[in-house]
């Protein structure tokens, strides 16, 4: 009854701190989703994915632009609809938060833990969090849908279902965030894996027709895509890439650190704390070996993460290899999955007492910081979105509709 009481006054807190944020942040459009807007409005109009008129391959989240043109065909306005969108994302990637820690819980066979509960906090309590959120960018959406992802690759009980289901959300992630392209390679293996599993009590016939089936649902959505992008663009490729390169002599690990560690301290501060654990004692395989299952880890790390953390060594490769200069938002794709497996790592290897000291550390740090930095940052944001808009109304006023200018 205690650790229930407990559980939902962690929750009360999550939700009254998102509810906060929702409420303050209403008014902010964040300038990037602009972009997504006015292409969205251009699908909306039946003029195709254009900016300003000019037909352009400038939207690296096609399927997020078609989401946020579905309002505008009822009416809704831009911004509005937008802002409902974001709240449906966030909504779905706190539920799919929740229910990935539980999987990661369950495979290492931990018992009456908060960890669920411990993980939304300090997913909704990040920085990065407080600003995407509720800006109209997709990048929680797509926090959840890795998580998903990763989910739907390694299932409790195969079956034909979650095998086409895994290949459909597989398909679907790059039209929501580009990198999510490497979970091909991450989750391809999975996936290759779950289906032999499904398909060895099945006859040659049907085995190759739900293959062939899993593999159409993997690569349609992305071919589409590529189709539409090719007859309209002339390339598949947006032309933006060049704009995401880092400045010569950025060092792209030590950025990426910094950004991490500023958005969510808790990824290096745990990740520190296992790692002095296994310096200092030598343990983490032995508590390896006590506390797990056979069948739901493998060397210590919770199946269900497997796909994740595959994803999670490949896009930091990529990122340095293509000397991207990493965002704040790229690393809130990687974080809340990375976080929950550090923190099951953690549950099993380190006294929970100070698994919890650790967990509350970390989340009034990450608050005090969105309270210091994001919270007056947005505010100067609101400020100028409403300043512009006063202008707007002014040269509206004064200059004649038919005016050339």
């Amino acid at each position: 009854m205690f650790g229930m009481q407990r559980t939902r006054w962690i929750l009360a807190l999550a939700l009254a701190w998102v509810s906060a944020w929702l409420w303050f942040t209403w008014p902010y459009w964040e300038d990037d989703a602009y972009i997504h807007l006015e292409y969205a409005r251009s699908v909306a109009e039946g003029r195709g994915f254009a900016f300003n008129g000019h037909v352009s391959n400038g939207d690296t989240a096609p399927l997020w632009v078609l989401l946020l043109a579905t309002p505008m065909l009822t009416g809704l306005g831009g911004v509005l609809g937008g802002k409902l969108l974001a709240l449906a994302g966030c909504a779905f990637a706190l539920a799919t938060s929740w229910q990935f820690a539980q999987r990661l819980s369950d495979d290492a066979a931990l018992q009456n833990t908060h960890l669920p509960a411990w993980l939304l906090l300090l997913f909704v309590s990040s920085p990065y969090f407080c600003y995407w959120a509720f800006s109209g960018m997709e990048a929680v959406t797509a926090a959840g849908w890795l998580m998903l992802q990763s989910m739907l690759l390694m299932p409790r009980q195969p079956r034909v279902s979650t095998v086409l289901t895994g290949a459909m959300c597989l398909g679907l992630g790059p039209l929501i965030r580009p990198e999510l392209v490497l979970m091909f390679a991450a989750g391809g293996p999975f996936l290759l894996r779950q289906w032999w599993h499904v398909s060895q009590d099945m006859s040659t016939a049907h085995r190759w027709a739900l293959f062939m089936a899993a593999a159409t649902w993997l690569a349609l959505p992305l071919l589409l895509w590529s189709a539409y992008a090719m007859h309209a663009f002339g390339q598949v490729l947006p032309n933006t890439n060049a704009a995401k390169q880092a400045p010569p002599g950025t060092v792209v690990p030590l950025r990426l650190l910094q950004v991490m560690s500023l958005g969510f301290p808790a990824v290096l501060v745990m990740a520190a704390a296992l790692s002095l654990r296994t310096w200092v004692r030598h343990a983490a395989s032995q508590c390896t070996s006590a506390t797990s299952q056979p069948g739901r880890c493998w060397r210590g790390m919770p199946h269900t993460a497997l796909p994740l953390a595959t994803w999670l060594v490949l896009v930091s490769v990529f990122y340095v290899a293509n000397h991207t200069h990493v965002q704040t938002r790229y690393v809130l794709v990687m974080a809340p999955g990375l976080t929950a497996l550090l923190w099951t790592s953690a549950m099993r290897q380190l006294p929970h007492h100070v698994v919890a000291r650790l967990t509350t550390a970390c989340v009034a740090l990450a608050m005090g910081t969105s309270l210091w930095l994001t919270q007056p940052h947005l505010r100067n944001k609101i400020d100028l979105i409403a300043s512009t808009a006063r202008m707007a109304e002014h040269i509206q006023t004064l200059v004649p509709r038919q005016s050339p200018i």
